[in-house]
């Protein structure tokens, strides 16, 4: 998920949230690490971490669902967080009664993604950020950035098909991208002078 085009507040949260995680997971169990109750500190640490779990894979699969996705770095780590949620429940249901697992992992899953689908389902997804905004054209989104003005296909919040992104300098670029880069055929104007023919990520080639 690219959480540079969200609200700022969803990348500030999920950065406290992972040292947590770490901490919680990796380094508190270790026999080295001793203090009082440190049996029911672990038990509160996890079960928060595992609640918390299941409202941000909720959101990831109202996300991909809607904006799709691409093969890239953020897509990795969604997955990473995917497939540990998936190893955590396994790990819960060995251990703790079917109420905590109904509980602190299903009743949220289930709840958040509710939510979140009924927020979010379709181009809705792109009320999450604070950039950009759905037009009246299919499949074309409207985004204002801090160096420029994109109207085009996305994908995954990413510039992602055919579209035209003018810098506040004056320059214009319109064509094909891909992954946010310009990629494919294009034709870039800038102080007049017209560039037509094929990029690859971000360089023009012929």
């Amino acid at each position: 998920m690219n959480l540079g085009l969200l609200i700022p507040e969803a990348s500030t949260i999920f950065w406290v949230w992972f040292p947590i995680l770490l901490v919680v997971v990796f380094i508190l169990p270790s026999k080295y690490i001793k203090f009082k109750n440190k049996y029911y500190i672990l038990i509160a640490g996890n079960i928060f971490i595992i609640f918390s779990y299941a409202i941000i894979v909720s959101l990831y699969i109202v996300f991909y669902s809607s904006a799709g996705y691409i093969i890239n770095f953020d897509f990795f780590v969604s997955l990473f967080i995917l497939g540990y949620f998936i190893y955590l429940i396994n790990l819960f249901k060995e251990s703790l009664p079917k109420t905590f697992i109904y509980g602190f992992i299903l009743a949220p899953l289930i709840i958040s993604f509710s939510v979140f689908f009924y927020l979010y389902n379709g181009e809705k997804i792109y009320k999450l950020s604070r950039y950009c905004e759905i037009t009246k054209i299919t499949n074309v989104i409207y985004c204002k950035f801090s160096n420029g003005i994109y109207l085009g296909e996305m994908k995954a919040f990413y510039r992602h098909g055919k579209g035209v992104y003018e810098w506040n300098s004056g320059k214009i670029y319109e064509g094909e991208w891909k992954n946010s880069l310009m990629d494919g055929e294009g034709i870039m104007t800038e102080n007049g002078n017209v560039t037509k023919g094929t990029w690859k990520k971000h360089k023009f080639i012929k």
